[in-house]
């Protein structure tokens, strides 16, 4: 329970962080996504070559990747959006 926690609190300002890089916000959330299933395929991979138990590869990860970036998204353009209308409210005025 608290390795997952801790998967969804380190992935919530990664969209905002890529959005810097990419420009896009089409493609920052697929970035985010794909960064999430790189991990998990990294994770595979190491416990191909190494079979070790400590490489553990779970379905359950994705999704919280996956949710974590949704999330972080949703914050990162909540606060673009009121950041924005703050500044235009100041322009105005």
């Amino acid at each position: 329970m608290l390795s997952n926690l801790i998967i969804v609190v380190s992935f919530l300002p990664l969209p905002g962080l890529l959005f810097f890089v990419v420009q896009e916000k089409k493609k920052v959330l697929l970035y985010a996504v794909l960064i999430g299933f790189g991990i998990e395929c990294i994770q595979l991979l190491l416990n191909i070559l190494f079979h070790s138990p400590i490489f553990v590869v779970d379905v359950n990860d994705i999704v919280l990747y996956t949710l974590a970036n949704f999330i972080g998204y949703s914050l990162f353009l909540l606060l673009q959006n009121s950041n924005m209308s703050r500044h235009l409210g100041t322009q105005k005025a």
